[in-house]
């Protein structure tokens, strides 16, 4: 399976890092910032100024839902 080494070890953003910056998304890029919106959502900005929002489940250890990009802080 698709797991990165020593995950038990890694943070929550680390591991949602790892998965972001893998997953075949046109533009996705590098992450730059992280930041956790609710329990269960995170935002990313990406190197290149994209914004993406990120649904991770901190049970699995897994990203089950991304959307995006957005041209600028997603705002609902």
């Amino acid at each position: 399976k698709f797991l990165p080494e020593n995950m038990d070890r890694m943070t929550d953003e680390e591991v949602i890092t790892w998965y972001f910056e893998r997953l075949p998304i046109e533009n996705a890029g590098k992450v730059k910032t992280i930041t956790q919106r609710q329990e269960d959502m995170w935002t990313i900005q990406t190197r290149e100024g994209k914004w993406f929002e990120v649904v991770y489940s901190p049970t699995l250890r897994e990203i089950y839902d991304v959307v995006g990009p957005y041209p600028s802080y997603p705002e609902h």
